[in-house]
């Protein structure tokens, strides 16, 4: 996907030109990591909104003093292109691991649930939709699967070059050069047997034939498959989501399910874009008990046009849609008070 492309997609979803503008004070002699943490966690935060960015310091005093940005653009850019920077070369968390342009997200349940890679996709959204900012140094699979959503497509740019692992590198390196007297030796050793096993590849063990395959899934699941959940929490968009939704094969088609699926299609749409109030990770809390990307939800209906409210089951991933409601104001209405009112954990689990 071209990149002006995706950079008129996120303006014409996002961008407000008209109407207040969001403040945004930035302290200079504060670690830049917790600052973009108190930017960018702060759930007051209109993201949507035309930014207006200040700088200051401290004095040996202690007293705050703004000061002027150091790039010509203004201190908004400045400040994007200093925040994308940040996310990619902090080490205290360590959110991106290996070399120039072929950085990948660092495998970390705890990044994930303390909400740092939500964080840098709202910053690499904020700093394309407002100022044209672009991150630098991201892996080319990595890429791929944020602008696209399609895990397929991002493996099929994988290179040795974006395997952050040295020890995993120098393995692959190997296969890649590998003879036969070099695939017994691989064969040998304990590191290649469990790399194998963790990446689930489809070969128990080396051969002259099937050494490049296994090198190749064993790139695409370091890569990718590893660190899933990571770019998900950067990805989360509608066009990302919509290709997790399935319709239970048992349903019967009707008028009333198409327009409660249309509905429910848009509602999701809607909460992608809001900023404040109900937001897309409170929705996937309650559909799934968790606010990370889920990997499918199963839609079913309600058999009766007296559910008027939408009813998950959290543990099998999916959710009945209520049928009775004529309008789509209506629906989202009964949507934003049941997520509202009762949130994540509602569903049957």
């Amino acid at each position: 996907m071209p990149a002006d492309h995706i950079l008129n997609v996120f303006k014409a979803r996002v961008v407000k030109d008209a109407g207040p503008t969001m403040a945004i004070t930035f302290n200079r002699s504060k670690k830049a990591i917790r600052e973009l943490c108190r930017i960018y966690k702060n759930s007051s935060a209109k993201l949507s909104r035309q930014p207006v960015v200040y700088f200051v310091s401290k004095t040996g005093e202690d007293e705050e003093y703004e000061e002027e940005a150091a790039d010509v653009g203004g201190p908004m850019r400045e400040f994007l292109s200093l925040a994308t920077e940040t996310v990619l070369s902090c080490s205290e968390p360590q959110l991106f691991e290996g070399c120039d342009d072929h950085k990948v997200p660092v495998h970390s349940q705890q990044l994930v649930l303390n909400g740092y890679f939500r964080m840098v996709g709202e910053i690499m959204a904020h700093a394309i939709i407002h100022g044209e900012v672009w991150i630098t140094g991201l892996a080319k699979p990595v890429k791929e699967f944020l602008s696209s959503g399609c895990a397929e497509s991002a493996t099929q740019v994988v290179c040795l070059e974006d395997i952050a692992d040295l020890d995993v590198h120098q393995v692959l390196q190997r296969m890649a050069e590998a003879d036969e007297d070099e695939i017994t030796r691989l064969n040998s050793e304990d590191m290649v047997s469990n790399l194998m096993a963790e990446s689930g590849v489809s070969a128990a063990f080396l051969t002259v034939n099937n050494v490049s395959q296994v090198a190749y899934e064993i790139m695409v699941y370091q890569v990718i498959h590893k660190r899933m959940r990571e770019i998900d929490e950067a990805a989360i968009d509608m066009e990302v989501l919509e290709k997790r939704l399935s319709i239970d094969p048992t349903t019967a088609k009707s008028n009333a399910n198409n327009t409660a699926y249309k509905f429910f299609l848009e509602y999701l749409g809607n909460v992608c874009k809001r900023t404040e109030g109900i937001m897309i990770k409170d929705v996937l809390g309650f559909l799934t008990g968790s606010a990370l990307m889920p990997r499918n939800i199963n839609v079913k209906f309600a058999k009766s046009n007296t559910d008027l409210l939408p009813d998950p089951n959290t543990c099998l991933m999916e959710v009945d849609l209520p049928i009775c409601h004529a309008t789509y104001e209506d629906f989202s209405r009964a949507f934003d008070s049941v997520v509202r009112i009762q949130g994540k954990g509602y569903g049957r689990s």
